[in-house]
């Protein structure tokens, strides 16, 4: 999020705002501290805390296990391929 703070814009990010996004979201801000709204912030942090630190965890475990078999060999891409000019070499 990236805009002035003004009448307008000021708890811009507040419950009815919060409620209408998916779950799971990052909000990065950039503007001021008064464009979020804290009783919100907190509130939405104190009930996603647990899904966004095990969520990165998880997917990163998925990922090795499309990877590498038992044995520690190659057996395949991952399931979120980020650069995949750069994978394709490492792997073979």
């Amino acid at each position: 999020m990236h805009t002035p703070l003004n009448a307008h814009t000021q708890d811009l990010m507040n419950k009815e705002a919060s409620a209408a996004m998916k779950d799971g979201p990052r909000i990065i801000n950039t503007a001021r501290g008064q464009f979020v709204n804290e009783d919100t912030l907190i509130e939405a942090l104190q009930s996603a805390a647990i899904t966004t630190r095990i969520n990165p965890e998880l997917n990163a475990m998925k990922n090795i296990m499309k990877v590498v078999d038992n044995d520690g060999e190659y057996k395949g891409e991952p399931l979120t391929l980020v650069n995949k000019k750069w994978f394709q070499p490492a792997a073979a």
